[in-house]
């Protein structure tokens, strides 16, 4: 899964965190999900907003409780830019959002790491 995204920019605003990333559009999961129609599966976008969450902990980590998800529209790995906005504080409960490069939201999500 490491090739699934990469992060191309990041940004600190305070206690926001922000994230350019690029999903990798030749990926193996998306002879899957769906041929000829991809779009990205909800377990990798979460993936997605783990993996800039151990970022900024400096450390693996693994969703205790995702208190909110909430899907606004698919994710079309299209080459564009997405953005990932997280906050994560020192009990490790996360706040974060991907959206796309309008700013339109794609996933929001509130939740607790380990």
């Amino acid at each position: 899964m490491n090739d699934f995204f990469e992060i191309t920019g990041y940004a600190q605003e305070g206690d926001l965190h922000i994230f350019s990333i690029k999903i990798n559009s030749k990926h193996p999961v998306f002879e899957g999900h769906f041929p000829g129609n991809p779009v990205v599966p909800g377990v990798m976008s979460m993936m997605i907003v783990r993996q800039c969450a151990e970022k900024i902990t400096k450390r693996e980590t693994r969703f205790e409780n995702i208190s909110q998800c909430k899907y606004h529209n698919v994710i079309i790995p299209d080459g564009k830019t997405l953005t990932v906005k997280l906050s994560v504080d020192e009990a490790l409960t996360l706040k974060g959002e991907i959206s796309d490069n309008e700013g339109t939201p794609l996933l929001t999500i509130k939740g607790s790491l380990i």
